[in-house]
Order: structure tokens, then sequence, then C-alpha cells
């Protein structure tokens, strides 16, 4: 739950489907990341669990140091490292779902990530890149998609998309377009500046508005006249969001 409060507060300032193979530009990881957006709400990876009785004994350690019970059946056995052992994502569905990355060392299993959401794409080329989306729940009004990316020795580096639940994905225009604009950045297509509580954090909020922007590049994916959807990104996170065509 802390990941997710940090989140939101950024944003304030078979089936069997395949992924994509490794992207070749800043597009092109775009079309991919909105079509994983769009998968279907029953989605489920398709896990790979071959060879997990040789683990039996093993213990899989979080990084706190505490002991996870790991359901089998919850597993994908994979070598995102490149070190020529198995290592393993998990899917935790108690109390929320959740995916967590642990890293074979020869023994035991070791926490390297975790985070709200479920595995839904992994791609694998020079380095693992790992997709998990997380749909809003209770409060929780932000959809996530993070894009985990493993290297040598487990380096981690994150990348997160995401928006508000009430930004609807539909009819996007795959033709992106960038362009600098100054304005403000909102939830929905309309012009909503009420004082509101936070129903997660308890700070005040007005209407829609997510953030305030000048001079700053943004990519268009839809264009409603008046609206342009667009993302917009700050270093590692970026947001689906609308703002006023001027």
């Amino acid at each position: 739950m802390g990941k997710i409060i940090y989140i939101l507060q950024l944003l304030v300032l078979p089936l069997a489907m395949s992924c994509a193979s490794a992207q070749t530009n800043n597009m092109d990881t775009l079309k991919e990341q909105l079509r994983l957006l769009q998968l279907p709400q029953d989605f489920e990876f398709e896990k790979d669990t071959t060879g997990f009785s040789k683990f039996k004994n093993s213990k899989f350690y979080a990084k706190n140091g505490d002991v996870y019970t790991i359901d089998g059946n919850n597993i994908h056995l994979i070598d995102f490292n490149n070190d020529g052992l198995k290592d393993i994502v998990y899917q935790e569905k108690r109390p929320y779902t959740a995916t967590v990355l642990f890293a074979n060392n020869g023994k035991d299993f070791l926490e390297i990530w975790n985070g709200p959401g479920q595995p839904v794409c992994i791609t694998q080329a020079e380095n693992t890149t790992i997709s998990v989306y997380s749909s809003h729940v209770g409060c929780i009004e932000i959809i996530l998609l993070f894009e985990v990316t493993v290297g040598v020795e487990n380096k981690i580096t994150e990348d997160l998309l995401s928006y508000h639940h009430n930004t609807l994905l539909k009819k996007l225009d795959y033709n992106f377009k960038q362009k600098v604009v100054t304005g403000i950045l909102r939830a929905t297509p309309i012009e909503d500046n009420t004082e509101t509580e936070d129903p997660c954090t308890g700070e005040q909020r007005l209407g829609n508005q997510i953030r305030t922007i000048e001079n700053q590049k943004i990519t268009v994916i839809k264009d409603k006249g008046d609206w342009l959807m667009v993302v917009y990104k700050n270093k590692n996170n970026s947001i689906i969001t609308w703002i006023r065509n001027k």
C-alpha cells in the first residue's frame, strides 16, 4: 500500500497472448504499453512452473529477512538475470494481488522487487523486462503498468505508466505526435475545479486536476477537438491524461 500512496503523490505533482519483441524506439514501446493496458480484465499470463519441484527445500526471503510461503501454482520460472539459474516471478494474491521477483542465489531465493498487480508480459533480450498491471482497488483510483527491467547482478530499472480509471482508453490514435504545451492536466475532458477530499490520503484536491505543466513535451494519443488525450513523462514516471487543445 505504501508504494501505491507514493505513486498517488507523484501524480499530483492459452488466453495466452505473447508479448511483443523488444521494442526499438519509444513510440513502439508506448504502443505496446497501451496494448497491455487494454487487455481483457480476465487475462491471465501463462506461467511456466517446469522444474519448481527442484526448489522444494529452498527458502524465499523478503527484503526485510522474512520468509515467504510460496504457492507453487502462482510462480513463473525464468532466468531473468542471465546467470544460468532459474529465477521466479511470483504472483501473490493475499490480501491484494501483487508481484514479487525472486533471484536465485544457487541455494535460496532473494526478493529484488515487489509491487501491486499481476504480470502480463515478459520480454527477454539483453535484459529481461517484466510488465506488471494493477487495476484500481478500493479508494485507489489509479491504474498502473510497471515496466521492471532486470539487468546484470539484479540491477532494477523501473518505469511506470499510469492513469485515472475515469480516463478511458478508447479509440486511440496510434499516429502519435509530440508537441510542447502549457496547461492543466486532467483525468477527464471537462473543466472540474470542485474542491474535494482524496479518499485515500485525505488531502484536498481540485476536481479532476492532476497537475499544471508549463512548456512541457507531451505525446498526443487521441484528438477530441477541444481536448487532447496525452502521455506526459517526468523521468521514469508517465501519466495518461487530458489537456485543453489550444
